[in-house]
């Protein structure tokens, strides 16, 4: 069938411009395999030729030695779906396609993802290939490694790197951070000439960029347009930068939550045990917002749950942010701006509901979006339904919602509640409402309580967009 298909492709190639659209996640998705083979007097035997299975490895996949057949079907029952891009790769001829847009393709950036395989198999195919992005860079050099792996194999090869080593790259085009144990530096230090010790490092790619990337890779292949390159009438963009006092209960609650996961966590490192870094980050980064549930941390060892961390559930009607978001609203709605608010944390720690209660309480009437119900074709109609009502002042949702496909030009103040540390996600989202067609001025807004770990997110947060920028 797959071959019919195929066959027909080719005579039916167009006269004039053709254009095929679809989605990444489509492209992507494909049929799990699972062994097919037959049972011959207790041996497991080719379907094709009826020999005894002896295979080869074919593009992955193992074929039998003898007559070529595949050693594998796909598995119905998992997903329902051939990869589409895989399909364009196995059965088009090379150059069937004149050209292939790659739109948002920072997305595409993940080295084991499907979605990057499934760019490499439309590559493939194509003569030529325009790659579009308003966020090229997160922060980090290896931001750049594979979608520069798969569009110019052949330059990077060159250039002496190997597929798959990203810290390489980093340490010729990106900053490296070597962090030493002083223990191995002091043994070091004292031992004679003759004797040397190799001293230990732990090795990490931080924040920034080598200048020589623009020259070396990007400048002959790239084209740089601003907006203010598209039209001149882009009204003024201002950021705000909101820190806020922690009240004396959270703030103490805080501290020693934080001072008990810093000595687990340091503890748990010196074992070769990484598992606590993500808890204690995201306990951090929650707690002050939902301090109104209490925050436990658990490391299981040696098949034991251990609380490492906790703090108590605390009651106040408003927290310290809360007051200042209001006041926000408060000055924003006199002047008849909507407002977007954004939120990280909308799942298992999820705030949307005490957020919306607290701001209803306060005169305002806030319109959620969530993922669940409304599909991301569907939120702009959605969008523009709810607000034709005339019930809603102001947006609340998660900002990888609305980070690509949608325009949020009613709301020309955007306050970003909680911020996380995805620079794609933050720039994006941020320039939701600075769109051409916009008349009012956009203010946007970084909320933190100081003192915290939303601090110093938000502070890793400016270095990294920093470097985004530069590039």
């Amino acid at each position: 069938m797959e071959q019919l298909l195929a066959h027909k492709l080719h005579l039916t190639r167009p006269i004039g411009t053709e254009i095929w659209v679809i989605g990444k996640e489509r492209a992507k998705l494909h049929f799990q395999r699972k062994r097919q083979l037959v049972i011959r007097r207790g041996v497991e035997c080719c379907p094709e030729c009826g020999r005894a299975v002896e295979c080869s490895e074919t593009d992955k996949a193992p074929v039998c030695i003898y007559c070529g057949a595949r050693m594998w079907a796909a598995d119905r029952d998992k997903v329902r779906r051939y990869a589409k891009a895989e399909f364009i790769k196995r059965f088009f001829p090379k150059n069937f396609f004149d050209i292939l847009i790659l739109d948002e393709v920072h997305e595409l950036k993940g080295g084991g993802t499907a979605q990057g395989q499934a760019m490499s198999c439309l590559i493939a195919r194509s003569k030529k290939v325009l790659a579009l992005t308003g966020t090229l860079m997160g922060g980090y050099g290896r931001d750049l490694f594979y979608l520069l792996w798969r569009m110019f194999p052949r330059l990077m090869k060159d250039a002496g790197f190997e597929y798959g080593r990203t810290l390489q790259f980093a340490e010729r085009y990106g900053v490296v951070q070597r962090t030493y144990d002083s223990k191995d530096v002091a043994v070091s230090l004292n031992i004679a000439s003759i004797g040397r010790k190799m001293v230990r490092s732990r090795v990490k790619e931080a924040p920034g960029i080598s200048p020589l990337l623009l020259p070396d890779l990007l400048l002959e292949r790239s084209v740089f347009v601003r907006l203010s390159d598209i039209s001149e009438a882009l009204p003024d963009y201002d950021e705000i930068i909101v820190p806020v006092a922690m009240n004396e209960e959270q703030e103490e609650e805080y501290n020693q939550l934080s001072d008990s996961l810093m000595t687990a966590t340091q503890q748990a490192l010196a074992r070769g045990d990484m598992r606590l870094l993500g808890k204690m980050l995201q306990a951090l980064l929650a707690y002050p917002d939902g301090c109104r549930v209490e925050e436990q941390v658990t490391l299981e060892r040696n098949g034991i749950e251990e609380v490492v961390g906790s703090a108590q559930a605390l009651d106040i009607d408003l927290l310290p942010k809360e007051e200042r978001l209001l006041e926000i609203l408060a000055a924003e709605k006199k002047q008849g701006r909507k407002v977007a608010v954004f939120l990280e944390h909308t799942g298992t720690r999820d705030l949307l509901p005490t957020l919306e209660e607290k701001l209803m309480e306060n005169g305002f009437s806030p319109l959620i979006m969530r993922s669940q119900g409304v599909k991301p074709e569907n939120r702009e109609q959605w969008l523009k339904d709810n607000l034709a009502t005339g019930r809603y002042d102001l947006l609340i949702c998660n900002p990888n919602l609305v980070k690509t496909g949608l325009d949020l030009l009613d709301f020309p103040t955007i306050i970003f509640f909680q911020c996380g540390y995805s620079v794609f996600t933050l720039r994006q989202a941020s320039r939701r409402s600075w769109r051409i067609g916009q008349d009012k001025p956009i203010r946007v807004f970084y909320m933190a309580y100081a003192k915290s770990m939303q601090e110093k997110a938000l502070s890793l947060m400016a270095q990294k967009r920093e470097t985004s920028l530069a590039v």
